[in-house]
């Protein structure tokens, strides 16, 4: 089968994109013929089975259309001749993108299957969870971009305006215009697909091999060689705001008054970096916590082992995070937030144990009933390496290749074009003079500022002279 792989990014940036290229690897290695579409910020390809396109992440007069990326799929498209198309994530990709795929591969009698590794085709900025408010409690949103949107407040998760909910509109539409088949990881998600019409849709976790992540090798010297602290919580992952750490950091308090042994660590890099510093400054529990920044991955794979448990406080919908599969194979018992797709790896009494989001009682006390409980860790640590049999690569890409042959047999859809071409033209008219209007404006901006600078430099100086300095 001639399969063309599509991505937002070419660059094994995300859990996405490195799932993209082993599944490229894998089906290449089964006999199918695979090529790569993808954009990137930063650099382009034009080769014989890989076109990667320059795009920016963010530029508001291509949110619902990009006549220069469309072209060069339709060229690819033209001259790779799939069978089928398995598209990912499309964040930075126009909102028509997947009507532009669809007609493009029909010619070829392609179909498309698309993997949706988070929610982004559900919401404006891939949370999907309602803010907590005087009005509401924090809860796992329903989904669907649109007015409720902008009622909600939902930008005070990760900001966003009326152009990206438009957008976001069109790309739902879309996608249940185009696309004939959908997988993803989890089955919370699956069922949120079908819910708004995308389907039929498989729930497909990924896979854990000897050779993922580094090697099995790697992780078996690591539990000969490190011991497990009994009191040591770990994150692994992007210090940002939406994995919900600062939560943890105000437990923390709480865990250290009943276990003065307990301290946290957190391995990565990201924009909450520096407050969570000052938060645990100002709680008192700095000596409790330890920043690594960004380690190489066989560091990784010590700090997993040597950790008592691994903690996803998330307040935002986590799918299938690669670090749940990397805990498995570490034998490391894990804590999460029971939100979206994480109960689905983090089983209750099996393999972790599971705590309200955002609520910092709760997780201090869950906490405290794993921390130094050897007993309870050594068993939860035996289900984490027991889980590492449900995922295969063979059972997985058997799978991809079961829900390929349906998508195939469903064919391409029928009528693709989920919009008006003369209100989308306008949109992107609308949309490009927006962008020329607001650099302007932050032009400007910059300009006064600058004029500002050098006018209170003036009045020092001659403040300066006036004081005879």
């Amino acid at each position: 089968m001639r399969i063309l792989e599509v991505s937002t990014f070419y660059r094994q940036v995300g859990g996405a994109e490195i799932y993209m290229h082993q599944v490229a690897e894998g089906l290449r290695a089964r006999g199918h013929e695979v090529a790569i579409f993808a954009g990137d910020p930063d650099e382009s390809r034009d080769e014989e089975l890989t076109r990667v396109v320059q795009r920016p992440d963010f530029h508001a007069g291509r949110l619902v259309r990009d006549p220069a990326l469309n072209a060069a799929f339709e060229e690819l498209c033209a001259d790779f001749r799939p069978d089928l198309v398995h598209l990912h994530n499309t964040y930075s990709f126009p909102s028509e993108f997947p009507t532009v795929i669809a007609k493009a591969a029909a010619k070829s009698g392609a179909p498309i299957c698309q993997t949706v590794h988070d929610w982004s085709l559900l919401c404006p900025n891939g949370w999907c969870t309602v803010p907590p408010s005087e009005t509401e409690q924090f809860r796992v949103c329903e989904g669907g971009p649109g007015k409720k949107c902008l009622e909600r407040g939902c930008g005070a998760n990760y900001p966003f305006d009326g152009r990206v909910v438009l957008a976001s509109v069109m790309k739902l539409a879309s996608a249940r215009a185009a696309v004939t088949n959908f997988t993803a990881p989890s089955s919370f998600l699956t069922g949120m697909l079908g819910e708004h019409g995308l389907g039929p849709a498989h729930a497909l976790p990924l896979w854990i091999e000897p050779d993922s992540f580094g090697g099995l090798e790697a992780f078996e010297e690591a539990q000969r060689t490190v011991e497990r602290d009994p009191n040591r919580m770990l994150f692994v992952g992007r210090i940002d705001r939406e994995k919900g750490l600062d939560f943890l950091v105000r437990a923390l308090p709480a865990i250290l008054q009943r276990n003065p042994a307990a301290r946290l660590e957190l391995v990565g890099s990201g924009t909450e970096t520096d407050n969570l510093r000052a938060l645990a400054a100002e709680l008192g529990v700095s000596d409790a916590l330890v920043l690594h920044g960004r380690v190489p991955h066989d560091e990784v794979v010590g700090h997993l082992v040597g950790a008592a448990v691994h903690v996803f406080p998330s307040i935002w919908c986590e799918n299938s995070p690669l670090t749940c599969y990397e805990c498995l194979l570490a034998g490391t018992p894990m804590a999460a937030s029971d939100i979206a797709g994480l109960p689905e790896m983090v089983r209750e009494g099996e393999t972790g144990i599971l705590f309200r989001p955002r609520d910092v009682e709760h997780i201090a006390e869950r906490m405290l009933e794993l921390l130094g409980n050897v007993e309870l860790q050594a068993r939860l640590s035996a289900g984490c390496k027991q889980s590492v049999e449900r995922y295969s690569r063979k059972a997985h890409l058997d799978r991809l290749e079961e829900v390929f042959a349906e998508t195939r047999e469903l064919g391409p859809k029928a009528n693709p074009a989920a919009h008006d071409n003369d209100l989308l033209a306008a949109l992107h008219s609308v949309l490009d003079q927006a962008k020329v209007v607001e650099d302007w404006a932050n032009g400007m901006q910059g300009h006064l500022q600058h004029l500002e600078a050098d006018r209170k430099a003036a009045r020092g100086s001659l403040l300066g002279k006036l004081l005879g300095r």
